[in-house]
């Protein structure tokens, strides 16, 4: 676990908002194959072979959800039904994770416990990013960066 500065991110994809845990572990690998299947036709991609999963835990409305995105140097000619969001530079505490989709919020608790244990505070209305290297059905290669203040 590590503390690290990451710079401006201009991203492109598609929200997955569900009234619960289930309609979410059902809608956001949908939401990523939508997402692969249209890489080839959204302009000025930094890297096909990243995709980020992004959220806030204290989030206004329209900001309510989860992402599945890939970076783009600019937005132009956003395919239609594709959301793009500006996130600014931040401070995050960030940790690699590799394993199994269901096990990743145990990755979290770690995160935040050593959050805690190292007097920072995290900032909750910032998005919490999942960049993803590997996705499978049943393992997954990311690095989870969580915003601190």
């Amino acid at each position: 676990m590590k503390i690290i500065t990451l710079k401006d991110k201009k991203l492109v994809g598609f929200r997955v908002v569900c009234e619960t845990l289930e309609g979410y572990q059902q809608e956001i690998p949908l939401a990523l194959e939508r997402l692969t299947q249209q890489i080839k036709d959204i302009n000025h991609v930094v890297s096909s072979n990243i995709i980020y999963g992004i959220f806030k835990v204290e989030a206004l409305p329209e900001e309510d959800g989860y992402w599945k995105c890939i970076e783009v140097e600019s937005f132009e000619n956003i395919p239609v039904g594709m959301d793009h969001i500006v996130m600014k530079q931040g401070r995050y505490a960030a940790l690699d994770y590799d394993g199994t989709p269901q096990r990743i919020q145990l990755a979290y608790e770690s995160l935040h416990q050593w959050t805690r244990n190292n007097n920072l505070e995290r900032n909750l209305n910032e998005w919490t990013i999942e960049r993803y290297e590997k996705i499978e059905n049943s393992r997954i290669e990311c690095t989870i960066y969580d915003p601190i203040k």
